[in-house]
């Protein structure tokens, strides 16, 4: 029997702010000034504890480090900013499953399956695919 390796969170997040930097253009979704990746933050829209959402580059957006980052803390920013990148559709469908459990029975797939196959496409985006 073979042990599947898991993939660490480190390495996921990773990625996640590499597509969601790529995927927004290195462009603040607060102030809208086009920055090198080392002065943005990658802001989760749905919280980080929501773990279907987490890595979903989706669910995030770039900021300005700092003031920025503050200002898309707020809820009615953050709302602002779901409706501008129209994910709003995306993250409700996502949302409506109460648990990882059951968005995995859904899809039937395994959870080292739902985390490679979103890391493989994290690795796409962040690449410019």
């Amino acid at each position: 029997m073979t042990r599947e390796i898991r993939i660490s969170d480190r390495t996921m997040q990773t990625w996640w702010r590499r597509a969601v930097l790529t995927a927004g253009g290195h462009k603040c979704a607060v102030c809208g000034r086009v920055r090198p990746a080392s002065a943005l933050d990658a802001h989760h829209l749905v919280k980080r504890r929501y773990r279907l959402m987490r890595n979903d580059w989706r669910n995030g957006v770039p900021v300005c480090r700092g003031k920025c980052h503050q200002e898309a803390e707020r809820i009615t920013v953050t709302n602002k900013i779901i409706e501008e990148y129209s994910r709003r559709d995306y993250l409700e469908w996502k949302r409506r499953f109460k648990t990882v459990k059951d968005y995995l029975v859904n899809r039937g797939i395994t959870m080292d399956e739902f985390e490679r196959s979103t890391l493989e496409e994290l690795k796409i985006v962040a690449d410019g695919g």
